[in-house]
C-alpha cells in the first residue's frame, strides 16, 4: 500500500507507536523479564562504591530540573525560525514529561529490589531517560542543522549523553533496562513526529 506523501511524515513515528505498544506489552506479561534479571546482575557485579557517587551525580544530566532551564533559556537566545525549533522541543520535552508520568501510573510497575536511592515513582518507562533523548537529540539536530556541530560531533554527542544517562538510571538500580529501552521508542516517536513538520521541507 502507498501512503500519500503527506502523511509520510508520519510513518516513522507511527512505526516507533506500534512498537511502543508491543513492547510494552511484552513487559506486562513477562517476556523481558529474563534480560532485565541479566542486566541487573550485571550491574551488580560492576558495582563499586567508589563509582556509585558520581553515578549519582551523572544521572541528573537527565533531570527535568536541569533540562528545562537550559531548554527554556536557548528559547530565549534564539532568534526567528531557530526559536520556532526550540519551541518545538519544549513541546516535545512537555509531551515526553506527561506521557511518562501517565503511562508510570497506568503499568505502576514497581522499581527494581535493592535500588541506590529511593524513589516513590513507579519504573516503567524511565522518564530521565526518555526526557534526555529527547532533549539531546532535539538540541543536537538542530544545531547540525544551523551548521553549529559537524556530523560527527552531533551523532557522538547524541549517542554518548543519552547513553550515560541511561546506563545511570539501570547502574544505580532505579530502572530495568526495559524501562530504558520502552523510552527510547517513546522519545524516537515524539522527535520524530515534532520534528518531521518542521524539518521535512526545509534544506540545512
Amino acid at each position: 500500500m502507498i501512503v500519500p506523501s503527506r502523511y509520510r511524515h508520519l510513518a516513522v513515528p507511527f512505526i516507533c507507536m506500534v512498537s511502543f505498544v508491543l513492547f510494552s506489552y511484552m513487559v506486562i506479561i513477562g517476556n523481558v523479564d529474563g534480560i532485565d534479571g541479566w542486566w541487573l546482575g550485571v550491574n551488580r557485579s560492576l558495582e563499586d562504591p567508589s563509582i556509585v557517587g558520581v553515578f549519582k551525580v551523572l544521572t541528573h544530566l537527565g533531570s527535568g530540573y536541569l533540562l528545562y532551564p537550559i531548554a527554556i533559556a536557548l528559547l530565549v537566545m534564539s532568534r526567528g525560525r531557530e526559536r520556532m525549533e526550540y519551541s518545538i522541543l519544549l513541546g516535545a520535552m512537555a509531551s515526553s514529561s506527561v506521557l511518562v508520568n501517565a503511562i508510570k501510573v497506568l503499568f505502576a510497575r514497581d522499581r527494581p529490589p535493592f535500588p541506590s536511592q529511593y524513589l516513590s515513582s513507579y519504573s516503567y518507562p524511565s522518564g530521565h531517560a526518555c526526557l534526555s533523548f529527547v532533549f539531546y537529540w532535539g538540541v543536537l539536530l538542530i544545531s547540525y542543522r544551523r551548521g553549529y556541530v559537524s556530523r560527527n560531533v552531533a551523532l557522538a554527542l547524541a549517542i554518548s549523553l543519552p547513553s550515560i544517562v541511561s546506563f545511570s538510571r539501570t547502574y544505580l538500580r532505579v530502572h530495568y533496562l526495559s524501562d530504558i529501552v520502552g523510552s527510547f521508542l517513546l522519545a524516537f516517536m515524539l522527535i520524530c513526529l515534532f520534528f518531521s513538520s518542521c524539518f521535512g521541507n526545509t534544506k540545512r
